[in-house]
């Protein structure tokens, strides 16, 4: 254990040493041991950018386990940043890509405001996301594109995710 009470799965999560996870994962390691600041290697392999070792984890039925608080500020700066493959992994681990920030916005909402295309098609096509959820302000997602014709091909895209409606 190290000063955060990281595991060695931990710590080749963070590392990106997928020959350790391997070698744990044939050891039958706890793969949610969770550490001192409540955090599972799975989340902390999707936080260091390790696509590999997260989607490694997540196949061999891993949690991805963080703090309430803290995923909510991630999920908005990722969303203000347009980081894609952060939302993706987080997506495929089962995170709530719906938790919103103090001032009840997601990172939809941010993404919408950043012009973040790439982001808000995903949401559109791979997710459940909530794009009528209003934040403080009374606004949705949907109302923060500011290009008429890219909101009404996301509202498309919405409304045929799960087959035509």
């Amino acid at each position: 254990m190290d000063y955060r009470g990281r595991g060695p799965i931990h710590i080749a999560a963070i590392a990106g040493n997928m020959e350790m996870v391997e070698f744990l994962i044939e050891q039958r390691v706890n793969l949610d041991f969770v550490d001192q600041t409540g955090m599972s290697a799975l989340y902390l392999a999707i936080f260091f950018k390790n696509s590999a070792i997260a989607e490694r984890l997540n196949a061999c039925g891993a949690t991805c386990i963080v703090p309430k608080s803290r995923l909510e500020i991630l999920l908005c700066q990722a969303g203000f940043e347009g980081d894609y493959e952060f939302i993706r992994l987080l997506n495929i681990c089962g995170a709530d890509l719906n938790l919103c920030d103090y001032d009840r916005r997601t990172l939809g909402h941010l993404a919408a405001c950043e012009n973040h295309r790439d982001v808000l098609i995903y949401l559109a096509t791979k997710t459940n996301f909530n794009f009528k959820f209003k934040d403080r302000f009374g606004k949705d997602t949907l109302e923060e594109i500011q290009d008429p014709q890219f909101r009404e091909e996301i509202e498309h895209m919405i409304n045929n995710r799960n087959g035509p409606q």
